[in-house]
């Protein structure tokens, strides 16, 4: 580091406008959450209810939709549920490195 004060404090200036946009996107994602959650009950709700009889229908007359397959859905879902443990345990070990 500069051993110069104002070098430093201009340093930490471009440091803090970076940590007011880390800050301004965490909180998008904090409160993007429920949104995203409300969507994956969505599916969960559809898969678990009318998902198979709507899939084989549409399996006879020939339409294949990704949704239509088991995988696709139970990846994302996988996919979400991982993601968000990562975030957790992110956050985590955040804190406890005080």
């Amino acid at each position: 580091m500069s051993e110069n004060a104002k070098d430093r404090m201009l340093s930490a200036q471009e440091i803090y406008e970076e940590v007011k946009k880390d800050n301004a996107e965490l909180n998008a994602m904090l409160n993007a959450f429920p949104e995203k959650f409300a969507r994956m009950k969505q599916l969960l709700s559809y898969y678990e209810s009318d998902w198979m009889e709507d899939m084989e229908t549409l399996d006879r007359q020939g339409v294949n939709i990704e949704v239509m397959g088991q995988d696709p859905i139970y990846e994302e879902i996988q996919e979400q549920y991982q993601t968000i443990k990562k975030i957790l345990l992110t956050c985590a070990e955040y804190i406890n490195r005080s």
